[in-house]
């Protein structure tokens, strides 16, 4: 949209003439679907749900944790995956050597939820903090609001006491 306006702008600018701007929010969920729709042809993706590397891998999936708590994990690539495993003590097993292998998705998930229903949110969190394992809590609206990384970032405020995202972007005044 902000293309748009700025083209619009700058059409105007140059020409005297206004423009329409035709934006909606399904033309972005479009060209984020790019990436799938050309692993499509190429067999890495299928239109069957649960099939596919990221909806069927015990590697790209959420887990119930012992505190009833979720933890995702997102390790697609081979150097991810290797880390996920060794951290996870699952590095010896066989069963883990081909991480694409399909056919044990099923099996492989099932020892992932009842590995990650050991342990609470918070200590999944503090095995996997500060290491490039692929991972991240599922926190609530109220948890992300107070989540070290988004305070900083001042991604949400609250205003009349009631949470809600900040306005985006956000300029920064430069003195240097």
């Amino acid at each position: 949209l902000s293309v748009g306006i700025l083209s619009a702008l700058l059409q105007a600018k140059s020409t005297g003439r206004g423009a329409v701007i035709d934006a909606a929010m399904i033309d972005g969920s479009a060209h984020m679907l790019n990436l799938l729709l050309t692993a499509i042809p190429a067999g890495v993706i299928r239109e069957v749900r649960g099939t596919s590397p990221l909806d069927g891998a015990h590697w790209y999936n959420t887990y119930a944790c012992h505190d009833k708590k979720y933890i995702t994990v997102g390790s697609l690539e081979p150097k991810f995956y290797a880390l996920l495993l060794e951290k996870l003590n699952l590095q010896a097993g066989p069963e883990f050597s081909d991480q694409f292998d399909s056919a044990k998705w099923p099996e492989l998930k099932t020892r992932f939820e009842a590995l990650f229903a050991m342990k609470t949110q918070a200590e999944w969190c503090d095995l996997l903090e500060g290491t490039d394992v692929c991972f991240a809590p599922v926190l609530t609206p109220s948890e992300a609001a107070e989540h070290p990384h988004m305070k900083v970032r001042g991604i949400y405020e609250r205003r009349d006491g009631r949470l809600r995202a900040a306005p985006a972007p956000r300029f920064k005044n430069l003195t240097d």
